[in-house]
């Protein structure tokens, strides 16, 4: 459990979102001429920097998400967040505890799209999230996955609540 203090985490966050985009340069930097080479260099980028893509921008989401709902439940006195995993059995992306106790619990996407795979996920995810104690908020970037997830929501009769980040 990690204990979530907003400010310090994105100082952070821009400088590991300052270490990436150095990283992506050295790759660019390398570009080589021949196509083949080319090709295996464009793996080798995806492979060492997309994960790291990924996580960076589900912290910012995170840190976005956290800073609203502390302004919307001041009276929670203590968050945790998880922003390096999926979708955990024990642990929400963001909680939010009163005295200790739950009292909510927040998961928090970079997808796009409801795609394959993604759409899957997400019933997977809702239906975790709706396990876990206190309110439960599911936080998505669009409106396709936020009509969605409100879908899935309905459909199961899960008491989550799905929001769009702004």
């Amino acid at each position: 459990m990690l204990v979530l203090d907003v400010k310090t985490e994105k100082i952070k966050l821009q400088n590991q979102i300052d270490d990436w985009f150095n990283k992506m340069r050295m790759y660019l930097d390398q570009r080589p001429k021949e196509i083949n080479n080319q090709i295996q260099h464009l793996a080798s980028i995806r492979k060492e920097v997309y994960e790291d893509l990924n996580q960076l921008q589900h912290k910012a989401l995170i840190l976005e998400v956290a800073e609203r709902l502390q302004k919307e439940f001041s009276v929670i006195d203590k968050w945790t967040w998880h922003p390096m995993q999926t979708s955990h059995v024990d642990f929400a992306d963001l909680t939010g505890y009163v005295d200790n106790q739950v009292f909510l619990n927040a998961e928090i996407t970079t997808s796009l799209s409801p795609v394959g795979t993604i759409d899957t996920r997400m019933h997977s995810t809702l239906v975790s999230l709706n396990k876990k104690k206190g309110k439960k908020y599911y936080f998505v970037q669009t409106d396709k996955m936020l009509k969605r997830a409100k879908s899935k929501i309905k459909n199961n009769q899960l008491e989550v609540e799905a929001h769009k980040i702004n």
